[in-house]
């Protein structure tokens, strides 16, 4: 039987998510919202905090697109059923593309909260979600914004190389490459640490590094993956 955490979440996706998303076309799976594009499918998630008790709810969307192309030059098996595709080549989790430029995940502790929550969702979608996802459809905008997360800056990704790649754009796919295999020498050369019983310091909230794309293991709020204000996303 669901909690009633869970079905905080599951009216607001009722009230405000399904109704938007289906007016544009968009299928729904579960918790998960699809729509196949020209060059690549568009997923946009809900994911519910795993900390969340049986009276309240914490949530956030996850954005991303999954192109067929980079995945055959990406060296993975392609997944043309777009409902089994989980492995985004470009993404984001939506606080970084409101004005806080952080993590953000809306709460609901009773059912009064459940239509400002749902009125907020339904906003950030239309003002910053679906803007973020148009910018991103094409392998041009992989170029130009993947591994990009605003509040935390740019980092280098297979994605926006094997999309260079495609575009014929072989110097900066190099430079690309460049910087991912530096980074991968700077993580091999990092020491062991062993810790003695004294505590790690906290982590900075919205402040991880981002992920190439959101993953179907993300279901902690202690992680973040990663664009701005605006009616339109923009850098």
């Amino acid at each position: 039987m669901p909690t009633v955490s869970s079905m905080y979440i599951d009216e607001v996706i009722s009230t405000a998510v399904a109704p938007l998303l289906k007016g544009l076309g968009y299928r729904r799976r579960g918790r998960r919202f699809l729509l196949a594009g020209e060059l690549s499918t568009a997923h946009i998630r809900v994911q519910a905090s795993q900390w969340n008790r049986p009276d309240s709810a914490r949530f956030t969307l996850n954005l991303g697109r999954y192109f067929e192309s980079i995945a055959r030059k990406n060296g993975e098996t392609v997944i043309l059923d777009s409902s089994k595709q989980r492995q985004m080549h470009v993404g984001i989790r939506i606080g970084h593309l409101l004005p806080q430029q952080a993590d953000h995940w809306w709460s609901i502790a009773s059912e009064g909260d459940v239509p400002k929550v749902a009125a907020e969702v339904g906003a950030a979608l239309r003002n910053y979600g679906l803007p973020y996802l148009e910018s991103v459809a094409t392998l041009e905008g992989v170029a130009e914004f993947g591994g990009y997360t605003p509040g935390i800056g740019r980092y280098p990704t297979p994605s926006k190389a094997s999309a260079l790649e495609l575009l014929g754009r072989n110097g900066e796919a190099e430079e690309v490459r460049r910087k991912l295999r530096s980074h991968a020498a700077t993580i091999q050369r990092r020491p062991i640490v062993i810790n003695l019983g004294v505590p790690s310091p906290p982590a900075v909230r919205g402040r991880a590094a981002p992920m190439e794309g959101i993953p179907s293991a993300i279901g902690s709020d202690r992680t973040t993956s990663s664009h701005s204000s605006g009616s339109k996303w923009r850098r």
